[in-house]
């Protein structure tokens, strides 16, 4: 049996996190300062971009590897949404390394050349 839950996450930008979703191959409806994920395995969640709360099911955060292997998937994809519009708006150049290992967790290392993002 599943239960309602709210997560605090660090999405409040709008534009990155539909770019998160569409490279996830999510769907999503925005009404106002809502998000609703559509489909995808965080289908019913909803994201505040007020606060960057998260709030769904209890499956909205667990996946067959683990506590936290959706929403963790959600993140890393906002997360490299923002370095890439980061990086866009500074110089225009980079490149993505991504490797997944097979239990599901990667590592995503993105390469920027003559830039500092710190």
């Amino acid at each position: 049996m599943s239960h309602r839950i709210s997560i605090a996450t660090s999405i409040t930008d709008r534009t990155i996190a539909e770019a998160a979703l569409k490279a996830k191959g999510w769907g999503y409806d925005v009404s106002g300062d809502t998000i609703r994920i559509t489909s995808g395995p965080m289908s019913r969640a909803n994201i505040n971009l007020k606060t960057g709360e998260v709030s769904g099911d209890t499956d909205v955060h667990t996946d067959k590897y683990g506590a936290h292997g959706n929403l963790g998937s959600l993140n890393r994809a906002y997360s490299e949404q923002l370095v890439r519009a980061q990086v866009a708006s500074k110089s225009g150049y980079f490149e993505v390394c991504e490797e997944v290992q097979v239990n599901g967790k990667g590592k995503l290392r993105l390469v920027a050349a003559g830039l500092s993002l710190g």
